[in-house]
């Protein structure tokens, strides 16, 4: 509807209509698609191979909890006007994750949720765990400058569900 209405772009829309990879021009949106999954996920090791090797154990870098301040507040349970203030924290219309959902659900449909997502929301603190969808990311190319054609010039951003921005938000 949004894409009717000309209120928001699609996904295709954020693609260029031709790249090239080594010397070959692809038209295809998803071998365009595919090569911006394969050039996006090759940054993070590409760059750690430009960083100097440590022989610094991980613990060096950890703080011993009894110095932590946040150490008291982990261990507390989530109150539900704690949890009331995050859910209403939710803004309309903003970038929606890979589920599609946006604020405007949570909002509207806030009655409904609120009860469901706090007992969701409390296990999963209880717990130590961070759901697995939750951690899903749509991750749209921007272009940055330069030839649309070359998918270097294109940098990634990743757009996380309103449910985990709310999750995060708690946790903070």
């Amino acid at each position: 509807m949004k894409e009717i209405t000309g209120k928001q772009k699609s996904c295709l829309g954020f693609l260029p209509q031709m790249i090239k990879v080594d010397n070959i021009s692809l038209y295809d949106p998803r071998a365009i698609s595919h090569e911006f999954n394969k050039f996006f996920i090759g940054i993070g090791p590409s760059l750690s191979n430009r960083i100097s090797n440590t022989t610094a154990s991980f613990n060096d870098f950890l703080v011993p909890m009894d110095n932590c301040i946040c150490s008291d507040e982990l261990s507390s349970e989530l109150s539900f006007e704690e949890f009331e203030v995050a859910l209403n924290s939710v803004k309309r219309n903003k970038a929606t994750g890979a589920d599609e959902i946006n604020g405007n659900v949570i909002i509207d449909c806030f009655d409904i949720l609120k009860h469901i997502l706090f007992k969701v929301f409390r296990a999963s603190i209880n717990q130590g765990i961070f759901p697995e969808q939750l951690k899903v990311a749509k991750v749209t190319p921007i272009f940055k400058e330069g030839d649309r054609s070359n998918i270097s010039n294109y940098r990634p951003i990743s757009v996380l569900s309103v449910f985990s921005k709310i999750l995060e938000r708690i946790m903070s």
